[in-house]
C-alpha cells in the first residue's frame, strides 16, 4: 500500500485540508458521528483525494456479485471449513464467549500513541473506548458516549458497529449469525481468497483469508444507508497464540481508501468477567 504524507509538493492546501479532514472523522467513526449527512459530504468532497493518492477504488458489491454461491463452490466451502479450524474449530471457538483487547494505537500524521480498549461478548456485545469516548453495541441497540452525554445510534451508525462486531467475531460468526448469502471469489493478481457474508439490508461483510495458513488478513465492511456505501477496511497480521486462541497482534485501519491508524495489540483478556451492565452507557445502566 502507498504510504501517504501531507508534506508531499505534489499535493496542495485544499487536498492536504481534505486529509487532515477525513482522518479525523475517521478516527472518531462513523458511529460517532452525529450527523450522518455531514459525514457523506465529507466523503463526497475528499473522493477526488482517495481516488488519486491510495489506490485504485474496489468495487466490493460487484465482486461479491460476481463471486460464486458457497452453495456452488467446494472450493469455498474447503476454505471455510480450513478457517475455523486454523482458528481451533467450531467447538473450542465456542468456549471463547467474550474478551478484551487493550490496544496503542498511533493515527496518521502522529508519532503518538494512545490507549484503546474494545470489548466484545458473543451475542452483540461491543463496546469501544478510546478516552472519554465510548462506542457500544448491545443487541439491536447502539449508542455513543462522550463525557457525560449519551446519543443513540441507528441506521448507517449501528451497522458500523455491528461491522466492528463482526470482525471480532469472525470466523465462528460464519456459523453462528444469520446471513442472506454467502460467497467465494479469488481476484487477479491478489493471493487472499475472499468469503463474502452479506445481510441484505445493513453490511455486506468481506474476509480475505490467506490460503496458506487459512487466517483472516483483512476484513472490509461496506456499510448500507439508502443510497449511500461506505466502506471500512481492517488488515492484520503477526497472529500470536493467547490461552489457545489466536489474535493478531497488528492492525491497520482504513477508511474510505485512507490509511487512518496502526494499532499494536499490547494485552488480551480471555473471557473475563463483564459486569451485567457492562454493554450499557453508564447513563443508562444506573
Amino acid at each position: 500500500m502507498q504510504r501517504i504524507t501531507l508534506n508531499n509538493p505534489a499535493m496542495g492546501r485544499r487536498e492536504m485540508r481534505e486529509a487532515a479532514l477525513v482522518a479525523v472523522l475517521a478516527l472518531t467513526g462513523l458511529a460517532a458521528m452525529l450527523l450522518l449527512p455531514f459525514y457523506a459530504q465529507a466523503q463526497s468532497e475528499s473522493s477526488s483525494f482517495h481516488g488519486s493518492h491510495s489506490g485504485p477504488k474496489v468495487d466490493h458489491e460487484a465482486l461479491f456479485e460476481s463471486a460464486a454461491p458457497l452453495a456452488d463452490s467446494q472450493q469455498g466451502r474447503q476454505l471455510l471449513a480450513d478457517c475455523l479450524e486454523a482458528y481451533g474449530g467450531q467447538e473450542k471457538l465456542q468456549n471463547l464467549k467474550g474478551f478484551r483487547l487493550h490496544y496503542s494505537m498511533t493515527p496518521m500524521m502522529s508519532t503518538e500513541s494512545f490507549p484503546v480498549i474494545k470489548s466484545f461478548q458473543t451475542g452483540r456485545g461491543y463496546r469501544y473506548v478510546k478516552g472519554d469516548e465510548e462506542r457500544i453495541l448491545n443487541g439491536t441497540k447502539c449508542w455513543y458516549t462522550k463525557g457525560d452525554q449519551v446519543a443513540d445510534m441507528d441506521g448507517g451508525r449501528y451497522r458500523a458497529e455491528l461491522f466492528s462486531y463482526l470482525t471480532l467475531a469472525m470466523p465462528l460468526a460464519s456459523e453462528t449469525e444469520h446471513f442472506d448469502n454467502v460467497r467465494f471469489g479469488k481476484r487477479d493478481d491478489d493471493p487472499l481468497s475472499y468469503l463474502y457474508f452479506d445481510k441484505a439490508d445493513s453490511v455486506l461483510v468481506i474476509l480475505g483469508i490467506n490460503a496458506e495458513t487459512n487466517r483472516i488478513m483483512t476484513t472490509a465492511g461496506v456499510i448500507r444507508q439508502d443510497d449511500q456505501r461506505f466502506t471500512f477496511i481492517n488488515e492484520f497480521d503477526d497472529y500470536r497464540q493467547v490461552e489457545g486462541f489466536w489474535f493478531p497482534h497488528s492492525m491497520i485501519n482504513i477508511s474510505m481508501g485512507l490509511k487512518v491508524a496502526e494499532s499494536v495489540l499490547d494485552k488480551v483478556e480471555v473471557n473475563p468477567s463483564f459486569a451485567q451492565d457492562a454493554f450499557l452507557p453508564q447513563k443508562t445502566s444506573k
